[in-house]
């Protein structure tokens, strides 16, 4: 009995292998660079399961009917020290309505975007994944603003939907020319929800 050996599939598998690690590798270096990026941050956590990372200068502000910020019915407003700084971009988290049963993540995601008092970009819509739960990125204009940007990112756990909004007060084409977007990154990197 022969057996046939074929060059070309050994190099393809050599080759394979080799680009599976390389992308192994960039997986484990970004992971690492975040967790060091947030290491000595700030662990907030609401009762409504969902936690984050905030840098450790940045303060946590609440409605003023809302005297708990853990509560899981406040917004919370993660913002940076200095009050000309919040111009360059604050973060604020908030539980919004539960996914009806039975309705489909993209039919709720869709309903979901069109909630907000805003003009959503057209083509800006990205489904991602964060910390393994379904999230939309979406970008808005807000008319009432100088029509700054404004990036909200929703995310789903079961039936519940929390919403990211990053937004400034400094006039800005794109949300990414604000300084505290990169902070604002890692903070959503971090975001996680109890299963």
């Amino acid at each position: 009995m022969t057996s046939s050996h074929n060059p070309h599939a050994s190099r393809f598998n050599s080759a394979g292998g080799m680009l599976c690690s390389i992308a192994l590798a960039f997986l484990i270096v970004g992971s690492v660079l975040v967790r060091a990026q947030t290491e000595n941050w700030k662990s907030f956590s609401n009762r409504a399961g969902w936690s984050i990372k905030y840098p450790p200068d940045w303060r946590i502000d609440i409605c003023k009917s809302c005297p708990d910020p853990k509560n899981p019915d406040a917004y919370v407003n993660f913002v940076p020290p200095a009050e000309r700084d919040s111009e360059q971009g604050w973060l604020k988290v908030e539980r919004l309505g539960g996914r009806p049963p039975g309705m489909s993540m993209d039919d709720w995601f869709a309903d979901i975007k069109q909630s907000e008092n805003l003009i959503p970009e057209e083509d800006k819509d990205l489904r991602i994944t964060l910390n393994d739960l379904a999230a939309l990125k979406v970008r808005y204009h807000n008319p009432k603003d100088a029509n700054n940007e404004i990036e909200v990112v929703y995310v789903l756990h079961a039936l519940q939907t929390f919403s990211l909004t990053f937004s400034g007060t400094k006039p800005n084409p794109s949300v990414e020319s604000l300084k505290n977007y990169p902070v604002y990154e890692r903070m959503l990197a971090s975001f996680k929800v109890k299963p």
